[in-house]
């Protein structure tokens, strides 16, 4: 029985990694199409769970669960988690209005191409369109701030893709320059738990209004074939009866 406590007591060995030990994580590919369905969660597995170095310095400390305060379209927010692990960033979350995961992982925030992000544009899944854009620590109106740049790339204006500042509030700044013109410049991002992050906030109202718009015209049609049945019906009576009336009389 002693032999058996101290078993099971004995620790589980749990593996820690160096953040240039993991695997780079990247964005589901299946042959022509990007970006992994989302099934139960909003988020895509953690890339850097077990990598257990503590941030470079200068880096910023951008980890968590964000949410935009407002949504973006027809509903939906703009929900993305961030994981860190020494000069090591890896966001993921989905995109299309919560249609698909997305996976950016940029190995070294260095300015270098080799350390940045080699994947695809959220922005146009399922299509697969590469980009590789490169991670910088910078300043921008006296915040800290991760900025993502690609002079290659004509989508990110002036070779500026995306930013993320962090705001002496807890919030996060986030300027991206596919959502730009849509939101009209920058988002500003909550930190949230992830239970506080639901399907709903990817989705927005747009499944809830085409569920209700099959729904309606459901209803419609059954109500126009019942209606159509119950006329046909009520001629087919109406031509019995003038068949069966009495007699002229003679």
């Amino acid at each position: 029985m002693a032999l058996l406590s101290a078993i099971v007591l004995l620790p589980v060995a749990v593996a820690s990694f160096n953040a240039s030990e993991i695997p780079r994580g990247n964005s589901e590919r299946s042959g022509d199409t990007c970006g992994a369905k989302l099934s139960d969660g909003v988020f895509p597995p953690l890339t850097l769970a077990q990598c257990d170095e503590p941030l470079a310095p200068g880096a910023v400390d951008l980890r968590g669960y964000w949410l935009s305060k407002v949504p973006i379209l027809l509903g939906a927010y703009h929900a993305e988690r961030l994981e860190q692990c020494e000069n090591r960033i890896t966001l993921s979350g989905s995109s299309q209005r919560g249609q698909y995961h997305w996976v950016h992982d940029f190995l070294d925030v260095d300015g270098s191409h080799a350390g940045g992000c080699n994947d695809y544009n959220a922005g146009k899944f399922p299509a697969c369109i590469t980009v590789a854009p490169y991670g910088v620590w910078t300043q921008h109106q006296g915040n800290p701030c991760l900025e993502m740049r690609d002079d290659a790339t004509e989508e990110c204006k002036g070779g500026l893709c995306a930013r993320r500042c962090l705001l002496p509030d807890g919030t996060i700044s986030f300027f991206n320059a596919n959502l730009a013109e849509i939101v009209g410049g920058e988002l500003i991002l909550e930190k949230k738990d992830a239970s506080e992050i639901t399907m709903g906030h990817m989705q927005g109202f747009i499944v809830p209004l085409v569920v209700g718009v099959v729904s309606l015209l459901l209803v419609c049609c059954c109500t126009c074939v019942a209606v159509c049945w119950w006329r046909r019906r009520k001629t087919k009576d109406a031509t019995a009866v003038i068949e069966v009336g009495p007699a002229d009389n003679k």
